[in-house]
């Protein structure tokens, strides 16, 4: 039984539309949970309407609610379909459930919250995905596979497609340039039948697959990245510990990048909380893995600085310059938008 995590921050539009694709999900049996990540909005009474009245999925008595699990989860909710439904074919999940932290946990932080009650539940396989996603109706079921061709394979990633053109390639996979610590997309399909690529420097972190065997040996992803770069700290781990990072590529999901972020595809369009997060982790997974490239990466910087003047963003190059002065945690006004 593989658990699957949808994690929401403020973006219940979104994530009903992710549960529209869950819902379809055909070949493949899963439990469900949507972590919501002590958004400051009416997203949990949004997601619970739509499970309602969408597939007649409501919260079950008392007594059949999951108590929370850590002291991060203010309330964690079970539904289940009321006797009267909704009408129309029933979803494709087992058992849902809704859980909310007490605090923004970040992408990673909110993944881990539930991964570490899965693995205490005995679950074999986790599939941890934004919100943003629209999945192709196999495409949980192809990752599976993917799995069960190597238990050695982890994190395993799939096909990602843009969002307004669902027939062009987003991302196959990650490419990480080591001398600047920035990670950009493959879009070329590889040639061949081979379902599963490998290798790969690292999958995108929007849809990620894991089995029980990589979080045991290697871990989950590490909370202190909270935006950006967990994928490429969780697979070069997973590469050190003998895993090969790869991608399912018979698996598909249209992705709305940024969405969640406030930074749709493109530079131009970074919000300050992507750039602040952008170059504090690339300083970070550098000193971590490649500790003797972190003064070309932290000098790298100072061409992001020149870049933004040169197109009149003077906060965004100060946010980067606040990075490489040393204080990595993020201003005040900015901890307040995410919740810290």
């Amino acid at each position: 039984m593989v658990l699957v995590i949808v994690i929401n921050w403020k973006g219940a539009r979104h994530t009903n539309t992710c549960l529209e694709s869950l819902a379809g999900q055909q070949g493949a049996r899963f439990d469900l949970v949507v972590c919501d990540n002590a958004s400051n909005d009416d997203s949990v009474c949004e997601i619970r309407s739509q499970l309602g009245a969408r597939w007649g999925w409501r919260e079950t008595p008392a007594e059949a609610t999951l108590a929370p699990v850590a002291d991060e989860v203010r309330s964690v909710t079970a539904l289940a379909p009321t006797q009267e439904g909704a009408g129309g074919a029933p979803p494709a999940w087992d058992r849902l459930w809704l859980w909310t932290l007490t605090r923004n946990l970040g992408y990673a932080g909110g993944a881990n919250a539930v991964l570490r009650w899965g693995l205490r539940a005995g679950y074999k396989g986790f599939w941890i995905l934004n919100n943003d996603l629209a999945l192709a109706p196999d495409a949980l079921a192809q990752v599976c596979l993917a799995a069960a061709v190597d238990d050695s394979l982890g994190p395993i990633g799939s096909v990602l497609m843009h969002w307004e053109e669902p027939g062009r390639v987003q991302a196959v996979a990650g490419r990480y340039h080591h001398l600047i610590a920035t990670g950009t997309h493959q879009t070329a399909l590889p040639l061949g039948s081979d379902p599963v690529l490998t290798p790969v420097d690292y999958p995108v972190g929007a849809c990620l697959y894991a089995s029980r065997r990589l979080l045991e040996r290697v871990g989950p992803m590490d909370e202190r990245y909270f935006l950006y770069y967990e994928e490429i700290d969780w697979a070069e781990r997973a590469r050190r510990a003998g895993f090969r990072p790869a991608v399912a590529l018979r698996s598909r999901a249209r992705h709305r990048e940024g969405a969640s972020t406030g930074s749709p595809q493109g530079v131009r369009n970074k919000s300050p909380l992507s750039e602040h997060f952008g170059a504090v982790n690339r300083l970070r997974v550098t000193r971590r893995f490649w500790p003797w490239l972190w003064p070309l990466v932290w000098a790298s910087l100072g061409l992001v600085v020149a870049e933004r003047l040169l197109h009149g963003e003077w906060a965004r190059a100060g946010v980067v310059l606040r990075v490489m002065a040393g204080r990595r945690a993020p201003p005040p006004a900015m901890a307040r938008q995410i919740g810290w």
